[in-house]
């Protein structure tokens, strides 16, 4: 396995964590929307209130505050998945390149005397 080869296993796994990571973001989404419907619904709706209240019990600092470190750190992943996607495939055009520059082996000829 050459050097181009490994990389491109790398991005392979790096997009199969990057597909990983939008289904969670879509799920994480989904919640955010179910904790929405349960905001609108508390005022008459009293399974919604006790939701809510067991849902600021599990996160007494505010459910806002986590919301938006998850949604900084996930922005930040997304940029460092960017970075080194590009890295890579930097790296595997200047390989490439380097490949194609060193010089072919000379093939030797046997003289056929028969």
């Amino acid at each position: 396995m050459n050097a181009f080869d490994d990389i491109k296993a790398v991005m392979d796994d790096l997009n199969n964590r990057r597909s990983v990571l939008a289904g969670q973001m879509r799920e994480f989404q989904q919640l955010q929307g179910e904790i929405q419907a349960l905001v609108e619904r508390a005022s008459h709706d009293p399974q919604a209130r006790a939701k809510l209240e067991k849902l600021n019990q599990a996160f007494p600092e505010g459910i806002q505050n986590s919301q938006q470190a998850i949604m900084s750190k996930v922005t930040l992943l997304e940029e460092n998945f960017k970075q080194l996607q590009e890295g890579f495939k930097t790296m595997g055009d200047s390989d490439k390149k380097n490949e194609e520059a060193l010089p072919k082996p000379k093939r030797k000829q046997y003289k056929n005397y028969m």
